[in-house]
């Protein structure tokens, strides 16, 4: 069953879609957050696709627009920033926790891109269960600075906004932009996790974000990081996505079996 859905976020309004899984019993969510100039479709109807795959297997899925993005009112180049995407993520975590069909014990966050990064900053709150990073930016100013061009990204750095395009989408980016993304760290959040699992999921030929940056943090936090390189995928994972949505299934599964386990539970 899908419902439209809407919650406050910022002073805006967010909204979305909500996938409820079959059954009385209170079942595990999952929140879906876009990329940059992306939306809560995502390219190639990612996430309609995945929300459809996980339904199947007993998971509510909760997608919608970042404020500003998609078919939000609210002005892109104001409202697109990773602090305010992180605002958004903790508001979505109040709106699925007041239902009483999700059971709290599993709400996970599952991010593409630049929506990986802000949930994996995100997912140090203790009512999240897991995390998982498709393609995520882990090396912020690296990875955006690749994605602007050292022109606009000189232009930022002097305080002026930039209109470009990424993909086929034509975006603005103001300043703040980039002083935020200057106050964040991803390895900082993780080492907040004490001991919360994470998965980040990578393809070997994406163009956007270099690969060795997961390797990189996920050997580092080796414990309860995991690694799931597709060879071949792109940064969306065309031709790929059976393969991302077994690994990302897999991981939360076996993240309610070992929660369960741990809490005395029956698996």
């Amino acid at each position: 069953m899908i419902k439209q859905i809407h919650f406050k976020s910022r002073g805006s309004d967010v909204w979305g879609f909500a996938h409820f899984a079959n059954g009385m019993q209170p079942k595990p969510a999952i929140i879906m957050c876009h990329g940059f100039t992306g939306d809560l479709v995502e390219s190639g109807r990612l996430f309609v696709e995945f929300a459809q795959k996980a339904n199947h297997e007993g998971y509510h899925v909760f997608r919608y627009d970042f404020v500003g993005s998609g078919s939000s009112p609210e002005d892109f180049a104001e409202n697109t920033f990773l602090g305010g995407w992180i605002k958004d993520i903790q508001n979505a975590i109040d709106f699925v926790c007041k239902h009483k069909s999700v059971d709290k014990s599993y709400v996970y966050l599952v991010g593409l891109s630049f929506g990986g990064a802000a949930s994996l900053l995100a997912g140090k709150s203790k009512r999240v269960a897991a995390v998982v990073g498709w393609s995520p930016v882990i090396r912020l100013e690296e990875t955006f600075r690749g994605i602007f061009g050292l022109a606009n990204w000189q232009l930022l750095e002097s305080g002026k906004e930039i209109a470009d395009c990424y993909g086929d989408t034509a975006y603005r980016a103001n300043p703040h932009f980039l002083t935020d993304l200057r106050q964040h760290d991803i390895p900082k959040a993780i080492e907040q996790y004490d001991g919360k699992p994470f998965l980040i999921v990578q393809g070997t030929e994406d163009s956007v974000v270099n690969p060795a940056h997961a390797q990189n943090l996920v050997r580092d936090f080796r414990t309860t990081g995991s690694l799931q390189m597709i060879e071949g995928a792109d940064h969306v994972f065309n031709f790929k996505r059976n393969l991302l949505y077994t690994a990302t299934l897999k991981f939360l599964k076996n993240v309610q079996k070992s929660k369960s386990t741990n809490d005395g539970g029956i698996v």
